[in-house]
This record gives C-alpha cells, sequence and structure tokens, in this order.
C-alpha cells in the first residue's frame, strides 16, 4: 500500500462523518470560485434561500457535497 492509499482511507467518505459547519465549507468554495452562491450572506441557506432551512438540513447543500467528497 502506498501513501496516497494511506490518506485516501483515512477521509470522510460520507458528509455525516464531516464535523466541519456546511457553511463554512460552501463559503470557503465560494471564496475558491468552485460554487456559486445564489443567495446573500445573511441568508441563513446560500444555496437555496427561499425555502425556509439552513445550510445544515438542506439536501441540494448535503448532495452537492457528497459528490464533491464522492470525486475526491
Amino acid at each position: 500500500m502506498n501513501v496516497v492509499e494511506v490518506c485516501r482511507s483515512q477521509r470522510p467518505k460520507h458528509l455525516e462523518n464531516v464535523i466541519t459547519s456546511r457553511r463554512f465549507i460552501f463559503e470557503a468554495l465560494q471564496k475558491a470560485d468552485v460554487v456559486l452562491i445564489v443567495g446573500h450572506k445573511e441568508d441563513t441557506c446560500l444555496m437555496d434561500p427561499v425555502l425556509p432551512h439552513d445550510m445544515e438540513t438542506c439536501t441540494a447543500v448535503e448532495e452537492l457535497l457528497q459528490q464533491m467528497m464522492d470525486l475526491g
């Protein structure tokens, strides 16, 4: 087993195992120009601002971040 395989196996494979807030991750991805923020900074959900939920419970954010994790 090489070093790359060892490092990859130690990363979380599911978003539910990540302890960092989804909002923090999403804002960092936006700063890196990886994702586009649809809402305003004061909105509870930056991806789906019209629905009454926050970033931690947004299924669209969950699906996007999980897909990104799956791609590595």
